[in-house]
């Protein structure tokens, strides 16, 4: 319809990939994400599956964490390299 898509994102800076409106992610929402990765990789164990591969690149969310100029968060998921770490570390341990 014309209109750009609204995504959640770790702060209001524009994805250099994706061209949606970000919004920036309340802490409830992302701590309900991270139990979402927690939760999938749970299901997939339980299929039997050997590991699951967590794609932190190409702008995806844990990308977007990562790079400061996208991660613009006063807490501490944001600023220093550690706590620009911390979302991808959650959903991997």
């Amino acid at each position: 319809d014309g209109c750009l898509p609204v995504a959640y994102a770790p702060s209001i800076a524009p994805s250099e990939r994706f061209h949606g409106i970000p919004r920036a992610m309340p802490l409830d929402v992302l701590e309900q994400i991270v139990a979402g990765y927690g939760e999938a990789a749970r299901r997939i164990a339980e299929a039997g599956v050997d590991g699951v591969e967590i794609v932190a690149s190409h702008g995806y969310l844990p990308a977007q964490f990562l790079n400061p100029r996208i991660n613009r968060r006063q807490d501490a998921y944001g600023g220093s390299d550690e706590n620009r770490l911390r979302f991808l570390r959650r959903i991997v341990a």
